[in-house]
């Protein structure tokens, strides 16, 4: 009887010590393989900073996970990648929410929210975030870009907001196109390595992006003028698989959103320090700088959270009840 009690001692003390042997060790089994792409070319900064917390994935996770990284627009366009993700044809992809926002429609909030990663990882936000994704097959992981924002740019002096944009034509996307309808503008839909093109033939007037996109995609020339505020923020995120990612160990689902978080830091103040050195070299180049006025920039940033709010409000009432008070803080 006391050898069998010893037994059974020895096998519970064995089953406790492999739950604590780590998946790498314990599977036994060949690599999770993932592919991944992103919607935005490899020389970009945030494909880069992407690779970057590939890499460390795969280093942390000890030859589990092998994920190649296949490429940007050229090896799949950034419209199919949406797709590609969902189906599961590719495993990760960076890849912006107003991709599939006609589906999930409040995930446009997002943009409205001038917080930090770790801000909407403490308030809730991102809980909800990876609900929404969750909706479209695809799990949220993070954001490369949370406190990073646009401009407007154009080749045309704006002094009045509320009149002087009338008449033109902006780029557009299903972010900010209700708000360059208000201003009275036309929304024209260009592709993003267009708009080189479409500026230099007056196809369009304007357009929105973050302050590094002018140098790297060789706008400089085709660009006068930049516009503050700062606004449309973050808007470039790490979604899994969905399938891809339930199949995955606890502990690996657990390191990963956890590198998510520490590169989430470490990126942020980089963004910020871009965007100044970035404005600096634009100035040198002579685009110049257009500041309204604190009524005017209230009016304009107004104009535009309120209207963009009106069609998630409309389109998806359940979830911008719950969103709501991260956007307007009420």
């Amino acid at each position: 009887m006391e050898i069998k009690r010893s037994r059974i001692f020895l096998s519970i003390i064995f089953m406790a010590a492999l739950t604590l042997i780590p998946f790498r060790i314990s599977s036994g089994a060949s690599p999770i393989e993932m592919k991944a792409v992103s919607f935005l070319p490899t020389t970009s900064v945030e494909a880069k900073m992407f690779v970057e917390f590939l890499e460390e994935v795969q280093k942390k996770a000890g030859g589990v996970l092998k994920i190649k990284f296949l490429g940007g627009p050229e090896v799949m366009s950034s419209r199919e990648q949406i797709d590609g993700l969902q189906s599961g044809v590719v495993q990760i992809a960076m890849i912006p929410p107003s991709y599939y926002a006609k589906k999930v429609p409040a995930i446009s909030a997002d943009y409205l929210i001038g917080l930090s990663s770790i801000e909407k990882r403490k308030n809730g936000f991102y809980d909800i975030l990876v609900e929404l994704t969750e909706k479209v097959d695809m799990r949220f992981l993070g954001c490369i870009n949370s406190k990073m924002g646009m401009y407007l740019f154009t080749n045309f002096p704006v002094k009045d907001p509320k009149n002087d944009f009338k008449g033109k034509k902006l780029r557009t996307l299903e972010t900010y196109d209700k708000f360059i309808e208000a201003l009275g503008a036309a929304g024209v839909v260009v592709p993003r390595m267009d708009i080189y093109a479409a500026m230099e033939r007056r196809v369009i007037n304007g357009f929105f992006a973050p302050t590094y996109h002018i140098r790297q995609f060789g706008l400089v020339e085709v660009v006068k003028y930049i516009i503050h505020p700062l606004m449309w923020w973050g808007g470039v995120y790490i979604n899994l698989n969905l399938n891809t990612w339930k199949k995955l160990p606890p502990d690996i689902q657990k390191m990963m959103i956890d590198t998510m978080v520490e590169f989430e830091k470490k990126w942020e103040p980089v963004w910020a320090k871009l965007d100044q050195e970035e404005i600096a070299r634009m100035k040198e180049k002579g685009i110049k700088e257009i500041k309204f006025s604190p009524d005017d920039e209230k009016w304009f940033m107004n104009l535009a959270i309120t209207k963009e709010w009106e069609d998630i409000a409309k389109d998806d009432p359940v979830n911008a009840n719950r969103i709501k008070k991260f956007v307007f803080g009420n």
